[in-house]
């Protein structure tokens, strides 16, 4: 009886054995005959021929050579004819930097819609369409560029960073954009307690922080006590972009180095805010404050209803 009964048990487990054998048996068939087989199947064998690159842009300085005649968008013809903007020989700096696509220049004019799903994506604008600094990285992220600095020197010992100013840079109000708003950034935001109790952590290195100075109009030098080797990449990767969002001749207005503090409490009774800090703040929220100097090509039309939050939070 137990005899018999064991060789049932064997009967039945070969069954099983043969039953998970034409499962796979089946599995790779199909899998063979379908288009990921196929595609499997063909791993080893030749490589298609590559199709022309698309390519990316490229940057170049401005040939002296070429002059000061410029083009602008047909958009703006009445806005120069009418006295709104001025010519845009005018408006560019000295050494314009070129932007040079890798097939060809697109047409003027188009709507460009980006999709947000809160309030809190307006601050994208920042990193997607404001990328304005100092340096800034090329598309594919490998190497770093001029942007609003035409070149640099880093000392040999990785301590001392100098940046020469793109002349004739000028902020969205006409007004010139100079070494002079750097040491604002430095000296009366990024630094000065009451606005940022903890400065940028970029700034520090080995427990002590850079120190920021002007050379002349268009060169600052930013110094470390010890090597910072990883600085120019912290630059190019938002960083100086913060760095130029502070319009001295603008933000000095609601500064207590630069205004009596009364007068700005009262800007703040007025407006039904706390502290002076809050006039500051709402000041530097661009996408709901329309009349904030800026370095990018975008303007705020119609203000976004952002909460009391300014980009000096963003340094603490």
């Amino acid at each position: 009886m137990a005899k018999r009964g064991l060789m049932q048990l064997g009967s039945l487990g070969i069954a099983v054995v043969c039953l998970v054998l034409l499962i796979q048996l089946f599995s790779n068939t199909a899998w063979f005959l379908s288009p990921a087989g196929r595609v499997h199947s063909d791993v080893h064998a030749e490589p298609p021929p590559p199709r022309d690159p698309v390519g990316n842009h490229t940057l170049e300085e401005w040939p002296t050579e070429s002059g000061r005649e410029f083009r602008q968008a047909p958009t703006l013809d009445p806005l120069v004819e009418s006295g709104v903007l001025p010519p845009v020989e005018e408006r560019l700096p000295e050494n314009p930097l070129v932007v040079v696509p890798p097939q060809q220049y697109g047409p003027y004019g188009g709507t460009w819609r980006r999709f947000a799903t809160s309030v809190a994506d307006v601050g994208v604008f920042a990193s997607r369409l404001a990328y304005e600094g100092l340096v800034r990285w090329d598309p594919m992220g490998r190497e770093i560029w001029p942007n609003l600095a035409t070149h640099w020197d880093i000392s040999s010992d990785g301590r001392e960073y100098t940046f020469y100013l793109r002349r004739g840079v000028k902020w969205s109000d006409g007004e010139p954009f100079t070494a002079d708003d750097l040491v604002f950034w430095y000296e009366d935001v990024a630094f000065y307690e009451e606005l940022t109790p903890v400065p940028p952590i970029e700034m520090l290195i080995g427990g002590a922080y850079g120190r920021l100075e002007k050379v002349d109009d268009y060169t600052i030098r930013i110094t470390f006590k010890e090597p910072n080797g990883l600085f120019l990449k912290r630059m190019a990767s938002g960083f100086s972009a913060m760095m130029v969002m502070f319009p001295a001749h603008y933000f000095s207005q609601f500064h207590p180095r630069y205004r009596p503090i009364e007068e700005i409490r009262a800007i703040a009774a007025s407006e039904g805010l706390a502290t002076w800090r809050d006039v500051w703040r709402n000041r530097t929220v661009y996408v709901s404050n329309p009349d904030m100097p800026h370095l990018w090509a975008w303007g705020v039309r119609i203000p976004a209803p952002v909460q009391r939050w300014g980009i000096s939070g963003l340094l603490t």
